[in-house]
């Protein structure tokens, strides 16, 4: 089945039928600090900077993507395919058709350092798509929790960007995507 079949389903509501799935591999394919407690998640469904969109193929879930659309940037929260699916393009197919609904807004994603052969993949693959690594950059992802503890991640961008620029972005990101839902 070709990537093209890929339809895109905007959830907003809790009784989507895709959650369950969603659910699943959202816990399978990000680390506990690294992803809102579901439940959480739910509860962010109707924030209108958020967007979280169940990518179907046939009626079932072949992944999703959670994207925040702040001012004149997105920033990229978190991308997963199901694991039967990966290396058939649907990784691909997500972010391109991500990138052209951003048109010429600033994309802005975290990713894991390459310490590991899969981190390292990660990289490459939004490399491919024409993505940037911000390596000089010392970022640490706020925790979701307000008395959790920040982890070291790195930025990535589609558009070329300066340090300074990327500490106002790395500053909207922890208000508008962390702070804002502490409890």
């Amino acid at each position: 089945m070709p990537a093209s079949d890929l339809r895109f389903v905007l959830v907003r509501e809790s009784s989507s039928r895709f959650l369950p799935a969603i659910q699943t591999l959202y816990e399978a394919a990000f680390p506990v600090e690294e992803r809102r407690r579901f439940e959480q998640l739910i509860n962010l469904l109707q924030e209108p900077l958020m967007h979280l969109q169940a990518v179907v193929q046939q009626n079932v879930l072949a992944g999703f993507l959670i994207y925040w659309e702040l001012d004149n940037n997105l920033f990229l929260e978190h991308l997963a395919v199901k694991p039967q699916l990966r290396g058939q393009g649907v990784g691909q197919h997500i972010l391109q058709w991500l990138l052209q609904l951003a048109y010429d807004k600033q994309v802005l994603l975290e990713v894991e350092k390459p310490t590991t052969n899969l981190a390292q993949k990660r990289i490459q693959f939004y490399q491919r798509a024409g993505f940037t690594l911000h390596a000089h950059f010392n970022y640490q992802q706020p925790p979701y929790e307000r008395n959790g503890q920040p982890v070291p991640l790195l930025l990535m961008s589609k558009q070329a960007i300066n340090t300074t620029e990327l500490s106002q972005m790395a500053a909207l990101i922890r208000e508008k995507v962390y702070e804002a839902f502490y409890s």
